[in-house]
């Protein structure tokens, strides 16, 4: 039965996106919340029952902090900027989501109980009713993580088979198998509804990729360069931010000499450097034929984009394998420091590139 919703591990975006989609849920939650308390509540009532008002009363303040959570995850997912940041962040949200499916799942669990344990037959169809109505949205909303949602299915339903199972009428029996096929078509449904999610979420994701990053380096291009930088631009409060805006000076030659794979291979090494020699923090593009834009985030003071700009011409500078041999390419770069609370990316490309611009003419009359 476990084989039915044990999956492969996700690559990390994928994972971080299918948890995601369990916290897109507070009408259902409180929905279910609403149903539980006032059946629990009637039923406790109906009977006198002190058992049945404390299992209503557990599952309604379990409800309580799960609808909180609900709310705080889509603050801290809206302040990351529309995503979490990293799969061990979002292991940490299933987690505390998973704690209060199970515990609520149980408590409903414990009410069908109690009403095969009191016998009265229209009590004890009103709460299977609710139970099938709970297992139904639960393979409906969180078929995205199945071993949880498999976990919350059978802790609902296999205590209320047993029970029905050792109860001594007939109808009893049938009731079991009948949950327990239930809970076997319910399963194979949760690892369908987790096949489609995952397919859907790696094809959006790697359409994504497409769109945003240069086939040839793989570093961001002009439309995934405008999207990241709408994600870092600083508040305010935060500090500033440098472009680099970076062009190779003997990259025609290569082309010319050597062919345009070649060319290709340099391109490609040239942004394996700068991958390397930048911060988890900076960003890096492809906007051109051999045209490179570095934005340097955080800058804590002005005098940290001449040593970072340095260090950018030492990946150009450096010779790149061309065959049995070496080329050097070398490159100009312009330099522009945003100070604004809110920079406009456009602006300082164009300030950029005419720093760029000047940087080759001084370089040109240097060779002069």
């Amino acid at each position: 039965m476990f084989a039915r919703f044990r999956t492969d591990p996700e690559p990390d975006p994928v994972y971080v996106e299918l948890v995601s989609a369990m916290f897109d849920i507070e009408g259902s939650t409180w929905i279910a919340g609403l149903i539980f308390t006032s059946l629990g509540l009637y039923l406790a009532i109906a009977m006198n029952d002190p058992i049945t008002a404390a299992i209503t009363l557990a599952g309604a303040v379990v409800q309580i902090p799960r609808i909180f959570l609900l709310r705080r995850f889509r603050r801290v997912r809206r302040a990351a900027g529309g995503t979490l940041p990293d799969a061990r962040t979002a292991a940490t949200w299933e987690l505390r989501y998973s704690l209060g499916l199970i515990l609520f799942s149980a408590l409903l669990s414990g009410l069908c109980l109690r009403m095969f344990a009191i016998g009265d037959p229209v009590f004890q169809m009103l709460v299977v009713g609710m139970m099938f109505g709970f297992c139904s949205g639960v393979i409906a909303r969180l078929s995205v993580r199945p071993l949880v949602c498999g976990l919350a299915l059978m802790v609902t339903v296999v205590p209320v088979a047993a029970a029905a199972w050792v109860t001594p009428e007939p109808h009893h029996d049938i009731l079991a198998v009948g949950l327990l096929l239930f809970l076997v078509a319910a399963l194979g449904t949760v690892r369908q509804g987790y096949d489609a999610a995952r397919r859907h979420i790696t094809t959006a994701q790697e359409m994504s990729t497409v769109a945003r990053n240069d086939p040839l380096t793989g570093l961001l291009n002009r439309f995934g360069l405008r999207q990241a930088f709408a994600r870092i631009v600083p508040t305010s409060a935060a500090p500033m931010l440098a472009v680099h805006y970076c062009d190779l000076d003997g990259f025609k030659p290569i082309n010319d000499r050597h062919g345009h794979p070649a060319g290709d291979a340099v391109l490609a090494e040239v942004a394996d450097r700068l991958r390397a020699a930048l911060r988890p923090t900076d960003l890096a593009a492809r906007v051109g034929g051999d045209e490179f834009v570095v934005i340097q985030a955080p800058v804590r003071h002005g005098n940290e984009v001449a040593p970072f700009a340095a260090r950018l011409r030492a990946c150009f500078d450096a010779p790149c394998r061309v065959g049995s041999g070496g080329v050097r390419v070398g490159a100009s770069i312009g330099s522009t420091l945003a100070t604004a609370p809110r920079p406009d990316l456009d602006r300082l490309l164009a300030e950029a590139d005419r720093a760029l611009y000047a940087a080759k003419h001084v370089s040109r009359d240097a060779a002069e």
